[in-house]
């Protein structure tokens, strides 16, 4: 079984990973597939879309990508389309500002789900039912998230997760999974180097 520290030192190094790959939010990719999503929804019903957009960014960037979509299909665009592609092209059209908000947490809980399984395959539990601290993988989590999370939100993510839990567009076991066999493969080095001295 890995021991407390391992774990969060191994998951540090994985958090640390995700966010430079997925933005610190963890939303980076699960943003984009959700907009490829809807532009593909959208892309034969671009009035509306122009319409929205004028007042809402995301709405705004899944328009685009339906645009490009068309185009790229080969397919032709209609009047309001083109004219608003024209415009957009001579810098006429302009973003609309992001609405500031509540955070979307997706990212960030779907990794703590996957952290958490990912160390109770290793052997450690998912919480700890006796006083010993420093014992579960919610712990090393907290650890490792602090001061963004608290332990009974860790522990609430892992107990209200859907069963056969996906982690949306975001691949942890994909994009991470050649990264934290090389820090099983470092920790296997330093012990037989260690065996040989």
């Amino acid at each position: 079984m890995i021991t407390f520290q391992e774990a969060v030192s191994e998951t540090k190094i994985l958090y640390e990973e995700a966010k430079r790959l997925h933005g610190d939010e963890l939303n980076a990719a699960f943003n984009e597939n959700k907009k490829e999503f809807w532009a593909d929804v959208h892309k034969w019903d671009l009035e509306t879309l122009i319409e929205r957009s004028v007042s809402d960014a995301e709405i705004f960037d899944i328009l685009i990508r339906s645009i490009s979509k068309i185009l790229e299909e080969q397919k032709l665009l209609c009047a309001l389309s083109r004219d608003w592609l024209v415009k957009f092209l001579r810098g006429e059209v302009e973003r609309p500002k992001e609405i500031a908000g509540r955070k979307d947490i997706f990212g960030r809980d779907s990794f703590i789900v996957y952290a958490i399984q990912r160390l109770k395959n290793q052997g450690m539990p998912v919480s700890s039912r006796t006083p010993a601290a420093g014992t579960s993988a919610c712990e090393v989590l907290v650890q490792v998230i602090k001061p963004l999370v608290s332990d009974r939100t860790i522990t609430n993510i892992w107990n209200d997760r859907p069963r056969g839990y996906v982690f949306g567009k975001i691949h942890w076991e994909q994009d991470l999974y050649l990264f934290s066999k090389t820090l099983h493969l470092s920790d296997w080095t330093k012990h037989h180097t260690y065996l040989l001295r």
